[in-house]
């Protein structure tokens, strides 16, 4: 099983909030049939929500891994535009996640339901450790 933690970052000298919902994905039921192929990668989605800014405050948000898990590669990307004051742009490739935040998309207002896919790859079902857990971090920059 793998579950994943997204986080909830409130921002309180703007009072810039993003919220994003915690999922669980269990890419196996049961492993039990020698020989057979099982993936290796796995995609799953979640959506974030930006609020508590004025429909005129544009902002960036980024996003980071709090933690590395030996052999597993996570990208992520912006898949829609959720609704709201504005149409999010950037954030459309596959970006690498690594422990450092870094730039995914930008906006400006509140916007509800702006959707993300997650692909996790490497996922390998002989390693033993049972249960993953990745928690990945969302900040939101303003700008003037």
């Amino acid at each position: 099983m793998l579950g994943l933690a997204l986080a909830t970052l409130t921002l309180p000298a703007n009072a810039i909030s993003v919220a994003a919902a915690d999922w669980t994905y269990t890419p196996l039921t049961d492993i039990t049939n020698a020989g057979e192929y099982y993936a290796d990668s796995f995609t799953t989605s979640t959506t974030i929500n930006i609020s508590g800014t004025t429909s005129l405050q544009a902002w960036t948000v980024s996003v980071r891994l709090k933690n590395l898990i030996d052999g597993l590669a996570i990208t992520t990307k912006r898949t829609g535009s959720g609704t709201g004051d504005s149409i999010p742009s950037g954030g459309n490739g596959n970006y690498p996640l690594t422990t450092a935040f870094q730039p995914l998309f930008t906006g400006s207002g509140n916007i509800s339901g702006i959707p993300l896919e997650f692909q996790i790859s490497n996922f390998d079902v002989t390693d033993g450790n049972g249960t993953k857990d990745l928690q990945i971090e969302y900040q939101v920059t303003t700008t003037q």
